[in-house]
């Protein structure tokens, strides 16, 4: 205590406090409370701001009256706190809790990228018009190399795409990192490795890709010493930059 006590008087002397933020955080709009989300209830599973900042997309995994689980995209309006578009970009999605969901927005503002789990989807903004996507639908009960979409990374005219295969024979995992020309959703390049792999990122000139990897099958474990676990590659070629174990 002492210790402590003596810290506070050194970095505040008598009569000085510490300078206060500069910024205010207010509660603009609740997009969960739209009547929209009422009509489809679910959760939100991700959002993101447009590069301008005028329009929240928000990712909603919904509940349809029917009993199938689906995905929507909704736009608000930030400046004016309304919805201005909705679109439902998958249905009849299979229950698997490994499934990632992630909206995002392409550098330019132009396309929107969903990934509901086993579809990602290009969307034109604002209209919401469907430009391509990836399709690769998991049947949990009688699948034996399921695959699924892990996540992905928008930089520049680029989109990284990570695939993981998990074999239920009892072998250790599999994955595959595509490249594909945002415009026309065109696949460029490729690179697969066996091992888990969980995230994925382009450097921002879509030049570099880097990969996280895990050589062990699926739950927690050691790296073994001299076994490389992160992967920097061209993202153009299979050409490895660099290559290191991350302890």
């Amino acid at each position: 205590f002492k210790c402590i006590a003596i810290s506070v008087v050194l970095l505040f002397p008598s009569g000085v406090r510490p300078q206060e933020p500069n910024y205010r955080l207010k509660e603009i709009f609740v997009p969960q409370t739209s009547q929209f989300t009422q009509h489809h209830p679910g959760t939100v599973s991700s959002f993101d701001l447009s590069p301008d900042g005028k329009t929240l997309a928000v990712e909603f995994g919904t509940q349809e009256p029917d009993r199938t689980t689906g995905a929507w995209v909704a736009l608000w309006d930030v400046d004016q706190q309304r919805l201005i578009g909705a679109k439902q970009v998958d249905a009849n999605i299979p229950f698997v809790m490994w499934y990632t969901q992630k909206i995002r927005f392409s550098p330019d503002g132009r396309i929107l990228l969903v990934l509901t789990g086993p579809r990602l989807v290009a969307l034109s903004f604002p209209q919401l018009k469907v430009l391509y996507s990836f399709e690769d639908r998991v049947v949990p009960e009688n699948a034996q190399n399921e695959m699924f979409i892990e996540g992905f990374s928008l930089a520049a005219n680029r989109l990284a795409m990570l695939k993981q295969y998990d074999h239920n024979s009892g072998h250790a995992p599999a994955m595959e990192a595509e490249i594909v020309d945002l415009e026309s959703g065109k696949v460029v390049a490729h690179w697969s490795k066996s091992g888990l792999s969980r995230s994925i990122a382009l450097s921002p000139d879509a030049s570099l890709l880097a990969l996280t990897m895990n050589p062990a099958p699926w739950g927690v474990s050691n790296i073994p010493a001299g076994a490389d676990t992160v992967f920097v590659l061209k993202s153009n070629s299979e050409d490895i930059v660099r290559a290191f174990n991350s302890g």
